[in-house]
Order: structure tokens, then C-alpha cells, then sequence
């Protein structure tokens, strides 16, 4: 992208009266302006057409995990019974894996709806026997083969839950 009126950079003063240097960038996702060098170098992530600083977009990723918590805290609580916010304080967050949120479940929460014998997954809950993990798979790759397994590995794998059945927020 070429710079605004051909003038890629230069000096102007911020909100608070400092004087700054100004750069223009554009980035891939499409978001370009006029940013301080010093800033891009302290990290920016693109985000849905917005830059973030570090803390901005771990802000997100924050609210995001959040909403797949509350999402596996509803879909185990319609199973079994209990009341959400029982089973939503139990789940506790132990990571990210390709956009979807793995939660370690705590003792009180009734899982024996799932049956170990079978694939709990397809926009259901999935428990991983092996390491005792629980998130909610959007495809179960078991299912209408290939297309189960296709939509398994884009959606869940690739894209996961974080990005594409929870949007943030403006």
C-alpha cells in the first residue's frame, strides 16, 4: 500500500502534547495508519481489522477463553442438570490448542452423560480420556467421513472455537 500523499513518516505530538515520530505501516490483515516505530517494535497483533498492543490482545484471548467456558459450562449443564455457574466455577482453564480452550473439570461436576465407549464430540462435549481434558469440539471427525474429518480439522484443529463461534465483542 502506498503512503498517504507519499509522506510515510514523520514528527507530531500525541494526546498528551509529547512530540512523537510517526511511521506509516500496512499491515496484511488489511489495518495501515501512522504509528510510532517504538510501539510496533513492543509487539502489535492484528485482530479483526483492529492492532492491539500485548496486553490489548491478551485482553481478548481473555474474553474469549471466558466465552468457551461459559459455552462448556452450559452445554454440560443441559446434560447432566447441574446449574451453570456451579459447573462454570468448576472448569479451570489450563490452555489453548489450535482456538479451542482445554479445562481441567473439578470434582463436582457430573460428566456421566459421556460415555467413555464413544466419541463425544460434534458440537458437543469432548472429554480427552488421556489426559482428563474437556472442550467443545464444533465437528466430530468420526462422523459422514470425510467431510466430518475435514470440518473437524479446519474448524476445531485449525480456526477452534476461539475464532470462529465466538466473536468478539466491539
Amino acid at each position: 500500500m502506498q503512503c498517504p500523499n507519499n509522506v510515510c513518516s514523520g514528527v507530531g505530538v500525541d494526546a498528551k502534547g509529547n512530540t512523537v515520530f510517526a511511521q506509516f505501516y500496512a499491515f496484511a490483515g488489511g489495518v495501515s495508519g501512522y504509528f510510532n516505530p517504538s510501539d510496533i517494535a513492543q509487539g502489535v497483533w492484528e485482530w479483526n481489522g483492529r492492532l492491539l498492543t500485548a496486553s490489548g490482545y491478551q485482553k481478548v484471548v481473555a474474553y474469549l477463553v471466558d466465552q468457551q467456558r461459559w459455552a462448556l459450562a452450559k452445554a454440560i449443564a443441559a446434560k447432566n442438570g447441574q446449574d451453570v455457574r456451579t459447573v462454570y466455577d468448576q472448569l479451570k482453564y489450563v490452555k489453548t490448542v489450535g482456538g479451542n480452550s482445554d479445562f481441567l473439570p473439578g470434582a463436582k461436576i457430573d460428566l456421566s452423560f459421556l460415555n467413555p465407549d464413544q466419541d463425544n464430540r460434534g458440537g458437543d462435549v469432548h472429554l480427552h480420556y488421556k489426559d482428563g481434558l474437556i472442550h467443545i469440539d464444533t465437528f466430530n471427525p468420526y462422523s459422514s467421513f470425510p467431510f466430518g474429518a475435514i470440518g473437524h480439522f479446519l474448524v476445531d484443529i485449525v480456526l477452534g472455537n476461539i475464532n470462529s463461534s465466538l466473536p468478539m465483542t466491539h
